[in-house]
């Protein structure tokens, strides 16, 4: 009597547990008289006979089925229906363009910075040279560029001397290792409204007294950076003999602190920076002369050290850069060359200039 009770009780617990489970099978055999033998929840033996509800069913072999467990009784299954699929579309990107153009960055009213990402595509190797193409329609017109070796990753360049509240466009590219080129997408940015520059280093005195470049005869002064920031603008006191052309103003590198010959400018590697300037539209050598402003490419000076303002006009005709030789300061040096830089000679001369910066 109390095996059959105990029977009784495990068997109605059991029950309890599966009513309304609902569990999932896989169709084993169609036996042809709507019922089925199926795969419950991936069990190795197909549990037989199992009727269903559907009164035209069309089950097949293979088809998931959901299973109720019908009363709570877990020895009378009935097929209710197809079970659900879930189907995850996965979705493969053939990445097959070796360069792709990012978004700019850093972007004021007169640069940018442009970056770029070389794909890390197996059948390439080191690309050669990296770059953008830009300007304020898709047929671009300028350019900068790196040359080296370039694995996969991101990279990116400046760009200055841009227009304030000016769209631009601007495309990725790089050289493969075969030594075809490869683009990326067009992208555009807009620059901020333009600010004008600080006003850093300068020297100001004169006593109209100045000093003449020409020709293979070049001027230069050296200032030291009081603080870290760019040069984008240099203006000089300036005015002319005739018609001396087109005149440049550069930042060299400067021996250094101390005195003549070890602090002079430094020629060998070229200048830091420089721009130009139309020396004929300068006031006649009987006029007063102008603070002529030169816009320079942005160069980063360093605090504390030493560059050279270095004056150049290739024709024969004479640019007059003006300061003074009276008070003159201890610190203060200017150079001139008689031979396009190779040889420096100094004397106790304060030149006029302004730099500009940010």
């Amino acid at each position: 009597m109390r095996k059959f009770a105990g029977d009784i009780s495990q068997n109605l617990l059991g029950n309890i547990k599966y009513r309304n489970n609902v569990v999932t099978g896989v169709i084993a055999v169609d036996n042809g008289n709507y019922t089925y033998d199926v795969y419950i929840s991936s069990s190795a033996d197909a549990y037989p006979g199992i009727p269903t509800t559907m009164r035209e069913p069309d089950f097949s072999v293979g088809d998931a089925v959901e299973i109720l467990m019908e009363y709570g009784n877990k020895e009378m299954p009935i097929i209710i229906g197809l079970a659900k699929k879930v189907v995850q579309e996965i979705k493969v990107i053939d990445i097959n363009t070796l360069v792709t153009t990012l978004d700019a960055y850093s972007i004021t009213g007169s640069s940018a910075y442009l970056e770029l990402r070389i794909e890390d595509i197996d059948s390439y190797e080191n690309c050669t040279k990296y770059g953008f193409y830009y300007g304020t329609t898709t047929a671009y017109g300028l350019e900068t560029s790196l040359t080296g070796s370039f694995v996969a990753g991101s990279y990116s360049l400046p760009i200055t001397g841009l227009s304030g509240e000016t769209t631009y466009h601007y495309q990725a590219y790089v050289l493969d290792a075969d030594g075809d080129e490869q683009v990326g997408e067009n992208k555009t940015f807009i620059t901020g409204t333009p600010t004008e520059p600080i006003l850093y280093e300068n020297q100001l005195i004169t006593d109209d007294e100045f000093m003449n470049a020409y020709g293979s005869r070049w001027v230069a002064y050296f200032f030291q950076a009081e603080s870290n920031h760019t040069v984008e603008k240099i203006a000089l006191l300036l005015n002319k003999e005739d018609e001396p052309g087109i005149i440049t103003v550069a930042i060299y590198p400067n021996g250094g602190e101390g005195s003549f010959p070890d602090n002079k400018p430094v020629i060998g590697g070229g200048a830091l920076t420089s721009g130009n300037t139309d020396g004929d539209t300068l006031p006649a050598e009987t006029e007063n002369p102008e603070w002529r402003e030169i816009e320079v490419t942005p160069y980063s000076l360093v605090a504390g050290t030493y560059y050279s303002i270095v004056l150049t006009a290739t024709l024969g005709y004479k640019v007059n850069w003006f300061g003074t030789n009276e008070d003159v300061r201890p610190d203060q040096w200017r150079h001139f060359s008689e031979d396009n830089g190779a040889t420096w000679y100094a004397g106790q001369f304060d030149l006029t200039y302004k730099i500009y910066g940010y």
